[in-house]
């Protein structure tokens, strides 16, 4: 079956042809699951049930695409890459032994140390993305005034546990091009 044009799908979008819509993004869906089980971005989950959380999510997600801003092959994937991300995260979240008597919010959050001197530090910054170096900037108060964790996951709307799980990274792959 030939892959339809944008025009068409946006034809099927625009006389609410859910079924065409759907026959269209099962295709996008599986090629993401696929290229993101083969480079290891999915753990901690049985495949049959991820696969279904991408396809269930690729349906409900037709509904939502609009064709201006675009194609229906990117928007699904863009859609099934992240909801895949979020389940795995919850998914591994929730089978990990839980301390019921711990509030896990509370817990006082520790930055990483960097014992680095500042031409070293400046050399690993340079191995991360853009955003992860501001952050990394940020945090620890590098050429401006240090914000702390709580500061920025309001500035940025999400949780702070994101926030630190995020700088968690950065610090692992500074440490890591450090050790290389």
């Amino acid at each position: 079956m030939p892959t339809p044009s944008h025009e068409d799908l946006t034809a099927a979008r625009a006389r609410e042809d859910w079924a065409a819509l759907w026959n269209a993004a099962l295709q996008p869906a599986k090629r993401i699951i696929d290229r993101m089980r083969i480079l290891g971005e999915l753990y901690n989950v049985d495949w049959q049930e991820l696969e279904q959380e991408g396809y269930l999510k690729a349906g409900l997600a037709i509904k939502n695409w609009d064709p201006a801003q675009a194609t229906l092959g990117t928007y699904i994937a863009h859609v099934v890459r992240n909801h895949l991300r979020t389940y795995t995260v919850r998914n591994s979240i929730k089978s990990a032994p839980v301390d019921r008597d711990v509030d896990v919010e509370q817990i006082a959050f520790e930055k990483p140390t960097l014992d680095l001197d500042a031409d070293h530090a400046a050399r690993l910054l340079t191995r991360l993305t853009p955003a992860e170096e501001r952050l990394v900037r940020r945090v620890y108060g590098i050429d401006q005034d240090c914000v702390t964790v709580e500061q920025i996951a309001v500035e940025l709307d999400i949780a702070s546990r994101t926030v630190k799980r995020m700088l968690a990274i950065c610090i692992d792959k500074m440490r890591a091009a450090a050790t290389a």
